[in-house]
């Protein structure tokens, strides 16, 4: 929340308010999405998902089946304590990436890893900044996640995605100047949606 963020750790969250319906333009209600494995589901062990109407559920469901996967969290979009925000420069100021998701699994030998995974359109006008960001973030931040990955679906349909653990990615990333260019490239590879 300041100009110059500083790292600080993520609270714990203990209770959201989240809406279980959405209104269309003409006025009818729907249930919205559910899923399991939320880290704040509810008494059912189901959590709504808001994000319904993008291709941000493809990925989310892509990643539930992954396996050993144990748990997920949708990073909070606004400023609060229980937000991840990642550092990026856009137009000479700091701002900040509030990735979508922390995925959690559990290992061969009992421990847990968590992942964040960024669902991002590449056509976006802020998609390169954002990229660099998560790409310096991924840079200090390699003993935190087992993976770090930026996802975007291109105007071909696939999804692909660009690996930010990997170092040769991360330097694609900061010289790049088109985040479309960066998904055609060999740099990024098939994400199985």
């Amino acid at each position: 929340m300041s100009a110059d963020p500083l790292p600080v750790d993520i609270a714990r969250p203990h209770m959201w308010l989240q809406p279980t319906t959405a209104r269309e333009p003409n006025g009818k209600e729907y249930d919205l999405p559910r899923y399991e494995r939320h880290l704040l589901c509810d008494g059912d062990g189901i959590f709504p998902n808001s994000a319904g109407l993008t291709w941000e559920p493809a990925v989310l469901n892509a990643e539930l089946q992954r396996e050993g996967s144990i748990g997920w969290y949708r990073n909070p979009d606004r400023a609060s304590q229980d937000s991840l925000g990642v550092i990026y420069e856009e137009a000479g100021e700091n701002r900040l990436l509030r990735s979508d998701f922390i995925f959690f699994s559990r290992l061969d030998d009992g421990s847990v890893a968590a992942d964040l995974v960024d669902p991002h359109g590449d056509y976006l006008a802020d998609a390169m900044p954002k990229l660099k960001g998560l790409a310096e973030y991924a840079a200090g931040n390699l003993e935190t996640y087992r993976r770090i990955e930026a996802v975007s679906k291109t105007k071909s349909g696939a999804y692909r995605m660009l690996d930010m653990t990997k170092e040769d990615v991360r330097a694609a990333v900061m010289a790049a100047t088109s985040a479309e260019g960066l998904y055609a490239s060999p740099i990024a590879i098939d994400y199985a949606a």
